[in-house]
């Protein structure tokens, strides 16, 4: 039972840790601007953590899975495979989504909504 809740600590400790970092985030732009700047800026807040989290984690968990089936097979060569893949996808999907996010102004620009 120890080994399950210290394997699960550093997550935790993660959620909190972003949970006050966004907290401080948030408040920091709502006393020292107007609402006018909170809401956009609360709303693309929510948009970047809750889909960006949210595919990255959905993704690490299909690749942790098929490391599983892999390892339950007995293919403990494919593991690492997989691992060193799936590492390789995630870092590839983060670019990916990094750039998006950054240059998102541009984009809605171009689509015709002001940024």
């Amino acid at each position: 039972m120890l080994f399950i809740w210290w394997r699960g600590l550093p997550n935790a400790l993660m959620s909190s840790v972003n949970l006050v970092r966004d907290s401080i985030t948030l408040h920091y732009v709502g006393t020292n601007y107007s609402a006018d700047v909170l809401a956009p800026f609360g709303l693309a807040f929510s948009w970047i953590t809750s889909f960006g989290t949210s595919f990255l984690f959905g993704v690490a968990l299909g690749i942790s899975t098929i490391a599983a089936h892999a390892y339950g097979n007995g293919r403990y060569d494919r593991v690492q495979k997989i691992f060193r893949k799936g590492f390789l996808f995630m870092l590839l999907l983060l670019s990916l989504m990094s750039t998006f996010f950054i240059f998102s102004s541009p984009l809605m620009k171009l689509v015709g909504v002001q940024a």
